[in-house]
């Protein structure tokens, strides 16, 4: 757990939460500012830029016989509601394809940052 919540803190990621139940353990973080991503979003075209958006990323780690499973997913996210935004109730097509397409790329620099530590 402690592997992941530095990768994701390397990638800017803000901690909100993490704890463990049983064999199970969850890590709650999010990336971009509040405020920030208030105001840049409610410009024209606001939400089509990087500093307009804000991702939340869930890890869960769950342990099975001599080894575990980990569930790691960045989505678009949504202060109001706490939880993901949900495709043409809050997000525009246009909007879907850029907060997706940006995800991707956080997932990915989250992975190349995991993949570093266990090659050495």
């Amino acid at each position: 757990m402690d592997l992941i919540s530095k990768a994701l803190k390397k990638s800017r990621f803000k901690m909100l939460e993490s704890g463990s139940e049983g064999h199970q353990g969850y890590l709650k973080a999010v990336w971009g500012g509040k405020l920030k991503s208030y105001f840049i979003g409610n410009l024209p075209f606001g939400k089509l830029v990087k500093s307009g958006k804000r991702l939340g990323a869930e890890v869960e780690i769950t342990t099975h016989g001599s080894g575990s499973y980990v569930r790691l997913l960045v989505v678009p996210y949504m202060e109001l509601w706490n939880r993901p935004e949900v495709f043409l109730i809050s997000q525009g097509i246009l909007e879907k394809l850029t907060d997706d397409s940006f995800s991707r790329k956080k997932l990915d620099e989250v992975m190349a940052r995991l993949r570093t530590p266990i090659a050495k």
